[in-house]
């Protein structure tokens, strides 16, 4: 199989007439487009297909990658220089792990995502945080035994557990405590109050 490198500016005959060219390609002007594999886009149903545009540099090493994992794959050489890489939509989750990794992007990586599924919305408790802190909550929830799930994403990254466990989960005692207090008003504001007007009081 001819690699992306080879072909990149090859003269192709008959690609204008190809539907990969005439939906990818711009308006289809006779030998203006370069395409690998036409015959797999054409195999392909119109609502199987997951096409991503992408760079031309960026497509050659998203290309490569596709040809080590044994990937179908077809691609259209578009005028502005860029590549339409269409896989089949069985596919598309192994397409996008490849291109987050070729662009340097981490992909999001999901813990119980089905405890996640079966959580009705209103008896879940998200809390957002960075990737490392939700990491190590989820750690430390697992070493607890607490039923959760978590994203792992960058900066997006987030743990889920059902609201009875939200406490036990992400609340210490003493920030607990403290919560209390200042949530019912019975912190240390008020006692300082008290005294000073009894002193105003009595200098009067």
């Amino acid at each position: 199989m001819s690699t992306l490198n080879d072909v990149m500016y090859a003269s192709i005959g008959k690609i204008a007439h190809t539907d990969a060219a005439k939906e990818n390609g711009g308006k289809g002007e006779k030998g203006k487009y370069e395409t690998i594999n036409p015959e797999y886009y054409a195999s392909l149903g119109k609502d199987d297909k997951h096409t991503r545009v992408e760079s031309i540099d960026t497509a050659r090493k998203i290309v490569a990658e596709l040809q080590k994992a044994n990937i179908p794959y077809s691609a259209v050489v578009r005028k502005n220089d860029t590549v339409a890489v269409t896989v089949s939509k069985a596919n598309a989750e192994a397409y996008k792990q490849i291109e987050s990794a070729v662009k340097g992007e981490r992909a999001v990586e999901y813990v119980n995502p089905d405890y996640f599924k079966t959580l009705p919305k209103q008896e879940r408790f998200t809390q957002r945080m960075d990737e490392g802190q939700a990491r190590k909550k989820s750690a430390e929830l697992t070493a607890k035994g607490v039923e959760h799930s978590a994203v792992f994403g960058g900066e997006k990254s987030a743990v889920t557990v059902a609201k009875k466990d939200s406490k036990k989960a992400f609340f210490s005692r003493g920030k607990m405590q403290r919560d209390a207090q200042r949530i019912s008003g019975r912190g240390q504001q008020k006692p300082q109050q008290t005294p000073k007007m009894r002193n105003d009081q009595g200098l009067e």
